[in-house]
């Protein structure tokens, strides 16, 4: 299944990495647009998986819920897509 930035990838964003990183609430990295997006996935990636302990955990200091490995998986499996286009 092809994995939709607009669909799948957005709700996730929305829900987990609002206001910091949406303008023009947010000043950390914008993550609101698909180049955005695209050029930090692997970051966005890694810190999602860090343990929730660690100063780079995203979230932020679990301000908001980790993501589930379902979500995780959609982002990866939707950084294999954007890296093949």
């Amino acid at each position: 299944k092809m994995i939709s930035y607009e669909t799948d990838i957005v709700p996730i964003l929305q829900a987990s990495c609002t206001p910091c990183h949406f303008p023009p609430a947010g000043y950390k990295e914008p993550l609101n647009s698909y180049d955005a997006v695209k050029k930090n996935i692997g970051e966005i990636l890694v810190r999602v998986k860090l343990p929730h302990t660690d100063n780079k955990f995203m979230p932020f200091k679990n301000k908001k819920p980790a993501l589930s490995d379902s979500l995780i998986k959609v982002l990866e499996l939707w950084q294999m897509q954007a890296m093949s286009k």
